[in-house]
């Protein structure tokens, strides 16, 4: 009785851990256990569910000399590793291993996520609006400006094609004098924020999240209506 409940315990053994990689690099991942020897492993198998909500599985038993895979040509086991080449953001989600041993089962459930370092840019808009933009990262940039107007700053996020993330923010501000602003952008790839800067003369410039109205061209158009009046 108690040889069964000791095989039952290591067959339900199962170790969490997590791993990053940058966008293009290998990812490896590792299914080892302890007790683990060439000649204890009867069937290695893994199992893969994306964050897109689909899956692979790659097995092989060893005995027989079989492999089953239906994942990506990028990917593969070496020994009971479980290596992607060329790392997309796509392949992110949790990575199930499964080692059959003559001493029971062992499972370890990985995370994976891949990071994308987003290209920052500031510029002024087609409302000449100043517009600083992370583009295509993962996770989201966090984006933020100087000096700071809470109530005057609009940011949206975008998810693209490939699955890496767009921010942009706006700065929409009024009553400005002449002002250097600096747009902050914070990104785990990132040693440090990158800041970057422009001065941009307001006097006589509306901003109103996104339109931007010279104030002559205001006065003119109110002008006309009071003459048509």
């Amino acid at each position: 009785m108690k040889d069964g409940v000791f095989a039952l315990l290591i067959s339900l053994v199962m170790v969490k851990a997590d791993v990053s990689v940058l966008g293009g690099d290998t990812a490896v991942l590792e299914c080892k256990h302890k007790t683990l020897t060439e000649d204890a492993l009867i069937m290695i198998t893994w199992k893969a569910s994306w964050l897109h909500n689909s899956h692979c599985i790659y097995s092989f038993w060893k005995e027989k000399n079989l492999e089953f895979n239906n994942c990506s040509s990028r990917m593969g086991i070496n020994s009971t590793s479980f290596r992607i080449y060329n790392a997309k953001v796509t392949d992110e989600g949790t990575y199930a291993c499964e080692l059959i041993t003559i001493y029971g089962t062992f499972i370890n459930h990985i995370i994976l996520q891949v990071f994308v370092q987003p290209s920052v840019t500031l510029r002024l808009n087609t409302d000449r609006v100043p517009e600083c933009r992370a583009h295509g990262g993962n996770p989201a940039a966090n984006i933020s400006w100087i000096p700071a107007a809470a109530h005057s700053i609009t940011t949206d996020t975008t998810m693209q094609s490939d699955w890496t993330w767009t921010v942009t923010s706006k700065y929409c501000a009024t009553n400005l004098s002449r002002v250097e602003l600096t747009c902050v952008v914070s990104h785990p790839t990132f040693l440090y924020p990158q800041n970057k800067s422009m001065n941009v003369a307001t006097s006589g410039v509306h901003y109103i999240c996104g339109l931007v109205m010279p104030v002559t061209v205001f006065i003119f158009v109110l002008g006309l209506l009071f003459w048509q009046i």
